[in-house]
């Protein structure tokens, strides 16, 4: 990697940082070894200008972005958003962007670039269910190697002496799950209620993400006392939302993600029959 806008102790701590990612989940050796991970205070006009809006992955955030070869640029990129780093926050946006880049170069390499992709092919592969899993991952370890870099550099280098961290006052951003549910509520055609539900089904791959940090079982409620069980019940069916759950917790590595993608597709297909007779039974009352 080749950092531009970070300083040397910036560095060092992102390799110590990348120490709380396992080789299975992100393997360094296989990304580009000149790949550009650039903090700027420019990312708007830079997404603008390497991003081809016609081929999008899906996962591009206010944070950061990942960007792969196109008709703009012959190389991988990695560009985070300096106005939203606030202290170390910048192992925890880059951590997120290389996990994305590491799942996508292995599925385009088992799948084809993603300019071979038409919709049948999207289907075809999985690339939804993929795309729900990779911001689930990307979420979970993005946040272990935040908060365990936190923990260090409050408590110094030594690691607990029984193994486990512990951490107070946990909050978990439930915000833009809550949000697009109350956009589901102000709906009032099927095709806006098909969008609005794509865009709950990936903040809440994001918010089961942040969650996993803290456990290895289906059980929200226990981590955060705030979990919208009863509003995700009407929308979604909690069933439905815990078996998603339970799949991509299931699901370490991309080498696995095929023994869930048609579990994940079920789960999916569920919700959005859920959605619907909530959304008909709304209309009609």
């Amino acid at each position: 990697m080749e950092f531009f806008n970070f300083s040397s102790q910036e560095k060092k701590k992102i390799q110590k940082a990348l120490r709380f990612i396992t080789q299975e989940e992100l393997d360094i050796f296989s990304l580009p070894t000149d790949l550009p991970v650039i903090r700027t205070e420019n990312f708007q006009s830079e997404c603008e200008e390497f991003i081809d809006p016609e081929r999008i992955l899906g996962t591009e955030n206010d944070r950061g972005v990942v960007i792969f070869p196109n008709n703009r640029t012959a190389k991988h990129k990695i560009i985070l958003n300096k106005e939203l780093i606030q202290g170390i926050s910048y192992v925890y946006s880059l951590s997120k962007e290389l996990i994305h880049l590491y799942n996508f170069l292995r599925f385009f390499k088992d799948h084809g670039h993603l300019y071979t992709f038409n919709q049948d092919k999207l289907i075809q592969t999985y690339y939804f269910e993929f795309l729900l899993w990779t911001k689930f991952q990307a979420r979970k370890i993005s946040t272990r190697t935040y908060l365990l870099m936190n923990w260090h550099e409050t408590h110094g280098e030594e690691s607990p002496k029984d193994g486990h961290y512990t951490f107070s006052g946990i909050n978990i951003q439930t915000t833009p799950v809550l949000n697009r549910l109350e956009q589901l509520t102000k709906t009032t055609d099927s095709p806006a209620l098909r969008e609005n539900l794509w865009e709950l089904f990936n903040d809440l791959a994001s918010y089961l993400g942040e969650l996993a940090f803290y456990q290895n079982q289906p059980a929200p409620s226990s981590i955060d006392e705030d979990y919208p069980v009863q509003i995700l019940d009407q929308w979604l069916g909690e069933k439905n939302v815990l078996r998603m759950y339970g799949l991509l917790l299931s699901c370490q590595k991309y080498d696995d993600f095929t023994t869930i993608q048609q579990g994940l597709r079920a789960c999916i297909l569920n919700m959005e029959e859920h959605c619907k007779n909530c959304f008909e039974a709304m209309v009609t009352s």
